[in-house]
Parts: structure tokens; sequence; C-alpha cells
């Protein structure tokens, strides 16, 4: 179709990093068009062993990248009158019963979706929409590393609590939801 898409490899909870990836795509391409923030990590730590820098690590991750990378792109996606900002989110930020272990992912993926709630009121009215896919027991990289990790009886006691709140009975695999993400791209 002519469109230019790239892709690089960065450690979100750099910010200068983050910040210096952000200044070369925007030299590069004057800019972005859609910006797919699809980057999480969590350790599975139960609040009385969280390690002392984890929860910055998380945010800085499943967050803080998420307001920072915005910040550069926004400017040209305003310029345009188009834009797309689309961020993966979780159900744990709405569970009616909290998982286990997850503090930090949860609440950073709760301020994630009032990120793209507060990009849509702030830039919509310049043709740039966000939108925040909440998004259930899905089998990424992470979980499976997650479970990997786990001990038999508390990997299949996460298993089964995950389950149990998903209206699929089953974990769904990123692959289905290429397709929502295309259609609010």
């Amino acid at each position: 179709t002519g469109s230019k898409v790239s892709w690089c490899q960065l450690d979100l909870s750099d910010r200068e990093q983050t910040a210096a990836i952000a200044g070369q795509l925007i030299k590069e391409y004057s800019g972005i068009d859609i910006l797919v923030g699809n980057a999480g990590i969590d350790g599975f730590q139960p609040i009385e062993q969280i390690v002392e820098d984890y929860p910055d690590r998380v945010l800085m991750v499943n967050l803080t990248a998420n307001i920072t990378l915005p910040k550069h792109f926004l400017p040209y996606m305003r310029q345009n009158t188009w834009g797309r900002v689309i961020f993966c989110s979780s159900i744990n930020e709405r569970l009616v019963s909290a998982q286990e272990g997850m503090t930090a992912y949860a609440a950073s993926k709760s301020a994630l979706s009032s990120v793209a709630r507060t990009i849509a009121f702030e830039a919509g009215r310049d043709g740039v929409t966000a939108n925040s896919l909440v998004i259930g027991a899905c089998l990424t990289d992470m979980l499976s590393g997650i479970l990997d990790r786990l001990e038999t009886e508390q990997r299949e006691g996460l298993t089964q609590s995950m389950l149990s709140q998903n209206a699929l009975g089953r974990f769904a695999s990123p692959a289905e939801f290429e397709g929502v993400v295309q259609l609010l791209a």
C-alpha cells in the first residue's frame, strides 16, 4: 500500500531510551500515525513478597512508557488531523475478584485505560482516537512464563481462577486480537 511500517526493540523501563527512540522515529518519518502500546511485564508477586524496585519497573513499562510515547507523537498526529493510539490493557483492571500476585500489574493496567480515555478527550477534536483493549486471559509469552515458573498447585490455582472469570472458558491467543487492533487502527 506504500505505507511504511517499522519496529524497534527497546527497554521501556528506560525513560531516556524511550524518548530517544521516539525522537528517532519522528526524525525518520516526520511523526507516526498509529501507536500500539502492547508491552507489559509482571513478575507475579504477592504483595507481601514484592521486591522494592518491582512496582517501579512494572509501572515504568506498563504505564509511564505509554504516557511518554504519546507525548512525543501526539503533536504530529494532531498536526496531520489523524492518528490512532491503541493500548492493550488487561481484564485484571476490572475483575470482580482480584488475581493473587497481580497488585502492580493490575494497578498499571487500570491506569493505562485512564490514559487512553484522557488522550481521547484531549486529542479527539484533532482527529486522534485512543482506545484501550481490555484483554482477558490470553496466553501471551508473559503469561506462559509466569505459569511455567509456578509450582504445580499454584499454577493450577491461578489457571482455574483466570478461566473461571473468562467468558470463553479457555485462554485466548494473541492472534485473536489482531482484527480488533486493525479495526481500531
